[in-house]
């Protein structure tokens, strides 16, 4: 390096270094004594020190430890520098995560809510413009639960074509995205498609429940007499 010769004392394995974590695989990462370094560059001040430890439950002692070796280096000085610990900010950040979390079940819910009074009205009109329909099945035999079974089909049928064209543009849209902002797009698990899948027609299910049993009620004289 320069006008200086090293000695390579070993490589690193990339699986397992930080510095190959940090450099995207260590491909030109050296690692020299920091002494050596800063003679290098001709920068005596150590602006940044990081700490890795074996036992990550010693993280709070740790810093504990770091914080009064600092405090005496600086004279009680503070606001002269500042201890990080990184298991506090991944629980900072497990904390926002989970209110994110939180945040968009809660948005999902109230979208499943809304679209699930959608289909209910829905299914209400076509149980309205089918009336004489109705009336005639009744008429010649029909019972009550086939009425509702027959709802509860279409029902179920609607949401379900709905959640296939929601997973397609679903999966196009994450692939799509991914490659704009450069990030690999992982798919799930398949049983988790089947439970979306599911989670619709169960949706169109319960929702369409009301408008069934509303159309099982009709009596065939008054729905023969129906325009």
């Amino acid at each position: 390096i320069g006008s200086r010769t090293f000695t390579v004392a070993g490589v690193t394995d990339e699986s397992s270094s930080v510095m190959a974590a940090m450099n995207g695989g260590g491909n030109g990462t050296l690692m020299i004594p920091y002494t050596t370094a800063m003679k290098l560059t001709g920068n005596r001040k150590i602006t940044s020190l990081e700490i890795y430890l074996k036992d990550a439950t010693l993280s709070d002692e740790t810093a504990d430890e770091v914080e009064q070796v600092l405090e005496r280096a600086f004279n009680g000085k503070d606001d002269s520098y500042r201890v990080i610990n990184m298991e506090s900010l991944l629980d900072a950040m497990d904390r926002v995560l989970d209110m994110m979390t939180t945040l968009l079940a809660g948005i999902a819910a109230i979208s499943l809510l809304v679209g699930g009074i959608g289909i209910m009205n829905i299914m209400l009109v076509t149980v309205t413009e089918r009336t004489r329909e109705i009336g005639i099945r009744r008429a010649i035999g029909a019972q009550r639960s086939s009425i509702v079974t027959q709802f509860l089909i279409e029902a179920g049928m609607l949401c379900g074509m709905g959640g296939i064209v929601g997973i397609i543009f679903g999966t196009i849209g994450s692939v799509v995205l991914g490659r704009i902002i450069y990030q690999q797009t992982i798919y799930p698990v398949p049983w988790v498609t089947i439970a979306a899948f599911a989670l619709s027609v169960a949706l169109g299910v319960l929702f369409g429940s009301y408008p069934a049993i509303k159309a099982s009620k009709l009596q065939p004289v008054e729905a023969l007499r129906a325009e």
